[in-house]
């Protein structure tokens, strides 16, 4: 798509002519530090990451005084197509000095921590009772039969997931043992009553790098907000681990935070999902599938500025992406190939607007295969399944090239 376009017209000196001022200066910093990460991650990519951010410092002068030359490296660097500087840029906000700013700078709350889930035997989940069905529970997790067409033949995932626990305050459940890991602290006073509600997060990073470590900055602010714990959930990344493994995973540690709310000190009576961008797609995926599964749904989902539709559809604002320093064209088809690469080349058709479509059948889908369509972009899930769906807020911005996904999306809700 890229191919015979001269992209360097775009990322010059008149860089951001479209854009409010209020955000010109920003965005012409994230070109500017574009260039000059790109040409040292690729002459120090075996040095270390000092060693990087040195020769960034060096080439960032350069790229301010030649902003031809800052251009043709920003085009070069979107149109070439490699993940490891994509993971490696956008793991910036990952650094230690990074991390430890939030600690500074956002709400100060009392349990912070990681618990690792082991996720290598199925859970058993209390089916809800609006469901039919003999079995009182579902069975979630276990070896899924389509990894070895959409992942790797002989794939097998990872044995546990990493959730970062967040809570204002010390609640019933957070003493506990097991899973949860060490016991916790209580500074010689009880702790409160378990929180009726809990947020279940899935970070952003599209599909490809971060973690709940470098969203924590506002997630300590929201805990503190709303008084609630939050549970951030590590999924795998891409391209290692493609789609539908994130997926699954995310599934797995929502039903976990269902099943074991006790340990998060809440009832789980109101549960709410809520993610940012490829974690926004996680989190409404996660809530089709309690819909399809039959187990207890969130109460409400909220989608900061979603990725809905995993391919490259063309739509007016998705123009926007040949210009945009967040996600350019290049990056944007990059991330789409490592994260769900396998399963739209094994159902070339998946582009196509299906939303609304007839028996599985008539797509030349079986049930599991139609349910995967929208479990990587749920902007195709069938209409009666959307109907099912608990109250969705949708945020999205005016300028992100995903935009047109979001009004079509929340036109069919």
């Amino acid at each position: 798509m890229l191919e015979g376009m001269d992209l360097s017209v775009l990322y010059g000196e008149k860089f951001g002519y479209q854009y409010p001022m209020r955000l010109r200066h920003f965005l012409r910093a994230i070109v500017l530090a574009t260039a000059s990460y790109s040409e040292a991650h690729e002459g120090h990519k075996d040095n270390g990451l000092l060693a990087q951010l040195a020769s960034s410092y060096f080439h960032g002068i350069r790229y301010v005084l030649q902003p031809a030359k800052r251009a043709n490296r920003v085009t070069q660097q979107y149109t070439a197509k490699d993940i490891s500087f994509v993971k490696s840029f956008w793991n910036l906000t990952e650094l230690p000095i990074a991390t430890k700013f939030s600690v500074v700078v956002a709400a100060h709350l009392e349990v912070i921590r990681v618990i690792v889930v082991d996720c290598s035997s199925p859970l058993r989940v209390p089916r809800t009772p609006s469901q039919g069905g003999g079995e009182a529970t579902v069975t979630v997790g276990g070896p899924e039969s389509d990894y070895d067409r959409y992942v790797a033949p002989g794939y097998t995932p990872p044995q546990s997931i990493n959730v970062r626990l967040l809570s204002n305050r010390v609640l019933e459940g957070h003493e506990l043992t097991g899973e949860s890991g060490p016991r916790m602290p209580f500074k010689g006073r009880a702790p409160s009553a378990p929180c009726k509600a809990l947020i279940v997060h899935f970070h952003g990073g599209g599909f490809v790098a971060q973690s709940s470590a470098s969203h924590e900055i506002y997630l300590r602010d929201w805990a503190r907000a709303v008084d609630a714990p939050i549970v951030s959930v590590d999924y795998s990344l891409a391209p290692e681990h493609p789609f539908p493994v994130a997926a699954d995973e995310c599934f797995y540690a929502y039903c976990w935070a269902l099943t074991n709310s006790h340990i998060c000190g809440s009832t789980a009576e109101k549960v709410i999902c809520v993610g940012d961008s490829a974690g926004a797609n996680l989190a409404l995926v996660v809530a089709l599938r309690a819909v399809e599964e039959g187990v207890q749904r969130p109460d409400g989902v909220v989608a900061l500025y979603p990725a809905l539709m995993v391919s490259l559809t063309p739509s007016p604002s998705r123009v926007l992406s040949l210009m945009d320093p967040l996600l350019p064209l290049g990056t944007l088809q990059l991330i789409v190939s490592e994260y769900a690469g396998g399963f739209l080349e094994a159902h070339p058709r998946q582009a196509q607007d299906l939303r609304g479509a007839g028996a599985p059948e008539a797509e030349g889908m079986n049930v599991r295969e139609r349910r995967r369509l929208h479990h990587v972009s749920p902007l195709l899930a069938p209409d009666a399944l959307l109907k099912e769906l608990p109250k969705i807020y949708v945020m999205a911005s005016e300028l992100d090239p995903l935009l047109d996904d979001s009004v079509t999306f929340v036109r069919r809700l």
